[in-house]
């Protein structure tokens, strides 16, 4: 009975801690998501006389300025900025 109940304490304080590392870990890769967005972004403008990209996908591809589509691990959808002074965002996490 002791050693069910230490087992017990031991996955109450465990469980959260889990889940929060989880949340971490998911916000920091879409932080790097958007870092990657933004330097496309400031890339397409520089080769197209300050132009804005109208979207995510004149960005990504073969001649394009990211490989593949990045996805948010938390299930946000990214939306470009409106002006070069702007940051990308995301729908779950924010800007950075």
């Amino acid at each position: 009975m002791l050693v069910v109940s230490i087992i017990a304490l031991l996955a109450v304080i465990v469980i959260p801690s889990f889940l929060s590392s989880r949340s971490k870990s998911m916000r920091g890769a879409c932080q790097s998501n958007l870092r990657l967005i933004d330097g496309a972004v400031q890339q397409y403008a520089l080769d197209n006389s300050n132009a804005l990209a109208s979207s995510l996908t004149a960005l990504v591809g073969t001649n394009g300025y990211i490989k593949d589509t990045p996805a948010c691990k938390g299930g946000g959808t990214y939306a470009l900025p409106a002006d070069l002074n702007a940051k990308t965002s995301c729908s779950v996490h924010g800007t950075l």
